[in-house]
């Protein structure tokens, strides 16, 4: 799961928890964020949801590998966990709430989204 695999691994299993879908995208690489945005329909859903929180980091970060591992562990990861450990699959929120959410977060970064 801290490849970003916990989508694939609850599919199996029949359902897919909210926070397995900000799993995915906190924990890939830059070219996994890439097709992850390539091969998701923009819907308001859950893999929608996916797709556009991918499209904020890679935007947020200018595509740096450095900014986008940054991002991620400062960012998306404590989301994450705080998810989990809140017993609220996605924060009370739906997928579109969620997504407001995490946007704001990486966008206050104080890198301001760029590495100096």
């Amino acid at each position: 799961m801290l490849r970003g695999g916990a989508p694939e691994l609850f599919e199996m299993l029949g359902s897919i928890p909210p926070w397995a879908y900000l799993n995915r995208v906190a924990h890939e690489d830059p070219s996994q964020l890439e097709a992850i945005v390539a091969s998701f329909p923009v819907r308001p859903n859950w893999d929608g949801f996916t797709a556009l929180l991918a499209a904020e980091l890679l935007e947020t970060s200018g595509g740096d590998p450095v900014a986008i591992e940054r991002l991620q562990r400062e960012c998306l990861i404590p989301m994450e966990l705080e998810m989990l450990r809140s017993g609220r699959p996605d924060l009370g929120h739906g997928a579109g709430p969620l997504l407001h959410a995490c946007q704001s977060r990486l966008r206050a970064h104080p890198w301001g989204g760029r590495p100096t």
